[in-house]
């Protein structure tokens, strides 16, 4: 890990992980789970609350077992040196592929819906180098930024969201009912991994000032989890679930309609315009997630060039032309790959240090 120690507020800690929670699921996951689920998509939301919780309560818990030490050091205490290196190299790539996963879905909005003329790589390379340019001075920078957002963001969701209830009919999402024969699906299982915000109190809550209170981060993955259950259950109200289940982006497009003539016309202007913020500090949070866990890893290269090579790598993904199909698939996988490094992985360390904890003098008399 690198030697310099970073240090971010309760609030600037709550704040990115619940962004981090929202990302772009709302653009890219009802396309993937509407022509599953019909107008039973807001279960997708329960998932990702389950999943958020989950990964938000084993991510405390091994942060206050052991305060103000990095994740490297405790997972060696309880994996070894050999394990603890492969599960950090494997964050760190889950990072550096998560940064262009994830701006990949907004350019892709953006090339759908507001500039279909403008190639992908464009707007892919001007976030990722705002985003790279504050992950190169740290996640102080980055909070800070997020803190001077954060009104844009709150009013921008409240906004789209008004946007969609105005044309919204209710009476298409019933009868309500958990779709159980489609819940094993792998964009439903994958929504596990869409409330995402554990990662960063997993590796970053060490260097909190203090970490936020149980309930505040369960607070912050319910949050998420409502948009994203309003991301899903919205289109269908607003279009049904066969008109929505044919559009790539239903809820983008369900902003788009509007009931009152003092609101544009075009809804998805406003929303590409406040989630520029939620995407920059994605991308700048991964970017430097990532090159501080490579940092860790291959400590001769300079930071520049891990931070540069990453923020590049992820504008790369970015900006890559893929169909729908090889859309969904690299979702589910990428977010499978969070459920298990993100979840289960901080499950069985938990578990494990907990075990040494209960029973500390137990390995001495084993190695004897």
């Amino acid at each position: 890990m690198s030697s310099r120690v970073y240090r971010v507020s309760s609030r600037q800690l709550w704040l990115l992980a619940t962004l981090l929670s929202v990302c772009v699921t709302p653009l890219v996951l009802p396309g993937l789970v509407i022509p599953l689920l019909g107008h039973d998509a807001w279960a997708t939301g329960v998932v990702s609350l389950l999943g958020g919780l989950l990964g938000m309560g084993f991510a405390a818990a091994v942060v206050r077992q052991f305060p103000d030490r990095p994740l490297g050091e405790v997972v060696a205490t309880a994996f070894g040196p050999v394990l603890s290196r492969v599960y950090l190299a494997l964050l760190a790539l889950l990072f550096t592929v998560g940064a262009g996963v994830n701006l990949h879905g907004f350019v892709a909005v953006v090339a759908g819906h507001d500039l279909p003329l403008l190639p992908t790589m464009y707007p892919a390379l001007l976030i990722a180098a705002v985003g790279t340019f504050a992950a190169y001075f740290g996640p102080e920078v980055i909070a800070r930024s997020a803190e001077v957002l954060a009104p844009l963001i709150i009013l921008g969701l409240v906004i789209i969201n008004i946007l969609a209830f105005s044309n919204a009919g209710f009476g298409r999402l019933l009868p309500l009912g958990i779709p159980w024969n489609a819940m094993g699906s792998a964009p439903v299982l994958a929504a596990l991994g869409t409330a995402r915000g554990f990662l960063l109190v997993l590796l970053l809550g060490a260097f909190a000032h203090a970490l936020p209170s149980s309930a505040s981060l369960h607070a912050g993955t319910l949050i998420a989890a409502v948009v994203i259950t309003l991301s899903c259950a919205l289109p269908v109200a607003v279009f049904g679930a066969t008109f929505a289940g044919m559009d790539r982006f239903p809820f983008v497009s369900a902003v788009g309609t509007t009931g009152w003539q003092w609101i544009p016309t075009h809804g998805t202007v406003l929303l590409l315009i406040f989630w520029h913020a939620i995407v920059f500090v994605v991308f700048a949070t991964y970017t430097w997630l990532a090159a501080w866990l490579w940092k860790g890893l291959l400590a001769r290269l300079p930071w520049m060039s891990l931070v540069v090579g990453t923020g590049l790598c992820g504008a790369l993904v970015a900006s890559a032309t893929l169909s729908s199909e090889a859309v969904s698939l690299l979702f589910s996988l990428w977010n499978d790959a969070v459920v298990v490094l993100g979840i289960a992985v901080p499950a069985l360390l938990w578990m494990r240090l907990r075990r040494r904890s209960r029973y500390p003098g137990r390995r001495g008399v084993e190695e004897r």
